[in-house]
């Protein structure tokens, strides 16, 4: 699978079309939710089982490709205080057999959670290796960031249709990164370009392409 070499001020990074983030700090994603759709069945609700195994089985092989074990979760670890036991067992179990290094900044859905065990936790705006980690995208920040929460995702119109894919989301400074979690939906947005992942590729998706009207002219 090919990435996109961007740079975000003087911060060379690199997307990779699973929709995590290469850099100097290791891998960084957003969004994982965790316990999500335990949660729902727990209230009553005919989801299947499994998002999990397939959330955390794609972010080994996002490591494994890299020859990386450092990772870098931006929010949302976890879904809700309904499935945290459960989910918490899964994430540090995962973490132990495969010896990651997970380091997390807190997002609005991991309240609920427990003491760390078994990874590192951060203030929102630590700066890591030239990037400032948040969660939400911050508003006025000058250095370079990364965030996540929002669940970009772009709709693509050609010839054929449209499609929607999610997507990497530059904002001011900072870029926006797509939710990683295998059962987490996402938000469409229209800015003036975007990156988006598909297939095996990241690719640069002009506002042009965003709009009906002007891709089929």
């Amino acid at each position: 699978m090919k990435g996109l070499e961007v740079r975000l001020g003087d911060v060379p990074v690199t997307l990779l079309p699973a929709g995590a983030l290469l850099w100097a700090g290791g891998i960084a994603v957003a969004d994982l939710h965790l316990g999500k759709s335990g949660s729902f069945r727990r209230q009553g609700l005919a989801v299947p089982e499994g998002s999990d195994e397939e959330t955390l089985r794609g972010l080994l092989n996002v490591l494994s490709a890299h020859d990386e074990s450092r990772l870098v979760v931006l929010g949302d670890l976890f879904h809700s205080r309904h499935s945290l036991r459960d989910a918490t067992r899964t994430w540090q179990a995962w973490l132990d057999k495969h010896e990651i290094q997970a380091t997390l900044v807190p997002g609005n859905h991991d309240r609920a959670r427990g003491p760390a065990d078994g990874w590192n936790e951060v203030e929102v705006g630590t700066q890591m290796h030239g990037l400032a980690l948040f969660h939400h995208p911050p508003e006025g920040e000058s250095r370079p960031w990364i965030a996540g929460h929002i669940h970009p995702q772009v709709r693509i119109f050609d010839e054929q249709g449209a499609l929607r894919a999610p997507c990497f989301w530059p904002v001011g400074a900072g870029l926006v990164l797509p939710a990683f979690g295998a059962f987490t939906g996402g938000y469409v947005i229209e800015p003036t370009l975007t990156w988006a992942c598909l297939g095996e590729r990241v690719v640069a998706i002009p506002e042009a392409m965003q709009r009906p009207d002007r891709a089929r002219r």
